[in-house]
């Protein structure tokens, strides 16, 4: 019966001792996950706080873009009106060369 007693004492600390190698093992895996987790949280983060920015100079770029054709149209109108009124200058300068005076 000794050697039986012996045997079992023998595998129980072989399990306890390969009990707290998987304890340990599962408790590394544990902390490599958690690791990885606030890692991706993070980087999570700096990427939303990235896309707001882009969006952000987006916005920027759309209001500056369209205050840039609004200033362009301005001036195209204020081109045209200019153009209008020597194109009837000249018709007028012109009428009065073509008159045979009186």
């Amino acid at each position: 019966m000794s050697d039986l007693v012996q045997a079992q004492e023998g595998a129980a600390q072989s399990l306890q001792t390969s009990s707290r190698e998987l304890q340990d093992h599962l408790s590394q895996q544990a902390q490599i996950v958690t690791g990885l987790q606030e890692t991706v949280g993070e980087r999570t983060s700096l990427l939303l706080e990235r896309v707001d920015q882009v969006g952000d100079n987006l916005g920027r770029a759309a209001k500056n873009f369209e205050q840039a054709g609004q200033s362009i149209q301005a001036e195209n109108s204020a081109y045209a009106s200019r153009l209008d009124r020597n194109f009837e200058r000249l018709e007028r300068q012109l009428s009065r060369q073509e008159t045979p005076p009186s």
